[in-house]
């Protein structure tokens, strides 16, 4: 228990101290010098998640590197959603702070909101049709406009090693922006948190990028059969550790300690 009040100190405090540098990037962002305000959020992010997997002396282990696109290329990543700690675990391992579709929850918890509207992030009211539907409009342009955007289909955390069934909303946003899919599967990061009656663990987290998916071209059943597509991949490459394995994949790397 006193590590994890250590811990969630930590983690607040040091979302608090950097409030100065959050009103800087504001003024930065009022003045129109938005590449100078992506560049330092490239910087800060995964310094920041680094340092919390530290604390929480998590391993991750990563497969499929190859697969990621450089931050000028325009894609959907589509992921399983397992803990809160996906957010900095995708800032961790994607090397850079794309911006999330969260839930309107996320919106309340203090320093938190604010650092995630400085990097864009969509919040979405699922009990309100009309502002849900307001948030996706506004996540296809923002995929319409060249910045690559993170959605989790579940809608919700699975807390644990299932997972639930993709919506489609999320995958009609890649085919009406004509963006393909890169196919992000997390497993165990649940262990971290959730999974312990939220008392922080070391764990061990696998986070597998999945080749590229296309969505151009695709006839029309095709399109209706993406989002279950897309969850097999995903489910498939989670569970894929949890089978007898003769070597270790090819392009895994280690990070954390």
């Amino acid at each position: 228990m006193l590590k994890t009040l250590f811990w969630a100190c930590w983690l607040f405090l040091y979302m608090g101290v950097r409030i100065p540098l959050y009103w800087w990037l504001k003024h930065l962002r009022k003045q129109g010098r938005e590449e100078e305000v992506r560049a330092v959020l490239a910087k800060q992010a995964p310094l920041w998640s680094g340092r919390l997997f530290r604390h929480t002396r998590t391993r991750i282990h990563v497969e499929g590197r190859e697969n990621l696109p450089t931050t000028d290329q325009t894609v959907l990543f589509v992921s399983n959603h397992q803990s809160y700690l996906d957010i900095p675990l995708f800032f961790e391992v994607l090397g850079y702070p794309y911006p999330l579709m969260a839930k309107r929850e996320l919106g309340k918890i203090p320093f938190l909101r604010s650092w995630m509207e400085m990097l864009d992030c969509i919040f979405v009211e699922r009990e309100d049709i009309r502002a849900a539907a307001a948030a996706m409009k506004e996540a296809e342009e923002m995929l319409q406009s060249g910045r690559s955007l993170i959605v989790c289909p579940e809608g919700t955390r699975s807390m644990g090693d299932e997972m639930a069934e993709f919506k489609g909303g999320s995958v009609r946003m890649a085919l009406r922006a004509g963006v393909p899919i890169v196919p992000l599967a997390v497993d165990g990061s649940y262990k971290i948190l959730e999974g312990n009656d939220y008392r922080v663990q070391p764990a061990e987290v696998r986070f597998v990028v999945l080749p590229w998916v296309e969505t151009e071209g695709l006839s029309r059943e095709e399109q209706k059969a993406l989002p279950g597509k897309l969850h097999d991949l995903i489910r498939e490459a989670k569970d894929a550790e949890k089978k007898p394995a003769l070597e270790e994949p090819e392009g895994q790397k280690t990070l954390g300690q």
